[in-house]
């Protein structure tokens, strides 16, 4: 049933996955139920420090170095990556809890944010266990997560 599920996600039309539809696409969206989020409000931290954000989103800035072998003028100089999570449906203390499913956007110009905000609980409902599976002893739940890379949308620069 999981390989199933696998590939109807790998079979999809890609349209929703891709960074170029609008960040909002309508009212039942999870994303349009609160669009007053800034991430200028989010502080940027070498450490993943997650608030909510769009509605059932979880959101953070993480701070990482330019030139990550410090070999360039821009040794001292940081990058803040946005990124937005969509979670599991169990805690992370739970045994069912599978980690971290971190889509790739692309590009060059691809907006990870934008393809967790438009289909993040579908990837996530296709790649955790189902009602049916639950029960089973390898049934996972997964985090499904989305970034801007560096110099698109909302991370800076």
């Amino acid at each position: 049933m999981y390989f199933d599920r696998l590939s109807s996600l790998l079979l999809q039309p890609s349209a929703w996955l891709q960074g170029q539809a609008p960040l909002v696409s309508s009212a039942s969206d999870p994303a349009a139920r609160s669009n007053r989020f800034d991430w200028d409000d989010v502080t940027p931290s070498k450490h993943f420090v997650w608030q909510p954000c769009f509605g059932d989103f979880q959101c953070a800035r993480l701070q990482v170095p330019m030139d990550w072998q410090g070999t360039s003028t821009e040794a001292d100089k940081t990058v803040e990556i946005a990124v937005v999570k969509v979670e599991a449906t169990v805690p992370v203390t739970d045994p069912k809890y599978g980690g971290a499913v971190v889509l790739n956007p692309g590009g060059p110009g691809g907006s990870g944010i934008g393809q967790v905000l438009r289909g993040g609980y579908h990837v996530r409902t296709i790649l955790s266990a189902g009602p049916s599976d639950a029960e089973h002893e390898d049934a996972k739940y997964f985090d499904v997560i989305g970034f801007d890379p560096r110099g698109v949308n909302n991370s800076r620069p």
